[in-house]
C-alpha cells in the first residue's frame, strides 16, 4: 500500500490515506471535499519540500469556491505570508521522474514537523473580531 498524507479542511489534522496506487483519481478524490473529486494542482512551496521529494496538491479552484475558509498559510523565515491554501491538502513522495509515489516514514516525519498543529493563525472577522477560522501554518524555514 502507499502512502498519503491529508491536511483534512474540516478538523485542519493530518490524517493517513492508504491507497494501493496513487492514482489521478485518488488525488482528485482526496482533494476533494466530502469525498467528491476536485480539480488538483501540484503547489510549488519552496526548496524544502523539493529536496525531501514531497509534492503538495491542492483544489485547484479552492481560493474561488466561496463557502471555502484557508485551511493553511505558508509562512517564509521573515514570517511573511507566501500563500494561502483552501481545502484539503494531499502530501505525496515523488520519484525523480515527476511521478507521484507514497510517502517513506521519514517524508511523514518531516510533512509532520512542517505542518504542527501547534502553529496556527486564527482569521477574525475585522469588524467585531469574531474568530471565523484557524488555519495550520506551514514554516518554509529550518
Amino acid at each position: 500500500m502507499k502512502r498519503m498524507l491529508k491536511l483534512n479542511y474540516e478538523t485542519l489534522e493530518l490524517e493517513e490515506i492508504q491507497v494501493p496506487e496513487i492514482t489521478l483519481d485518488e488525488l482528485q478524490k482526496g482533494v476533494g471535499i466530502n469525498g467528491e473529486k476536485a480539480l488538483i494542482e501540484r503547489a510549488y512551496v519552496n526548496e524544502f519540500f523539493d529536496k525531501a521529494k514531497v509534492d503538495v496538491f491542492l483544489d485547484e479552484e479552492g481560493k474561488l469556491k466561496s463557502d471555502l475558509l484557508p485551511s493553511s498559510v505558508l509562512i517564509d523565515r521573515n514570517g511573511s505570508i507566501m500563500d494561502v491554501y483552501f481545502g484539503n491538502l494531499l502530501f505525496v513522495g515523488n520519484n525523480t521522474r515527476g511521478g507521484s509515489v507514497g510517502l517513506t516514514d521519514k517524508q511523514i516525519e518531516k510533512v509532520k514537523a512542517w505542518t504542527s498543529s501547534k502553529r496556527e493563525i486564527i482569521m477574525r472577522r475585522q469588524s467585531d473580531g469574531e474568530v471565523l477560522r484557524k488555519a495550520v501554518v506551514i514554516l518554509l524555514h529550518f
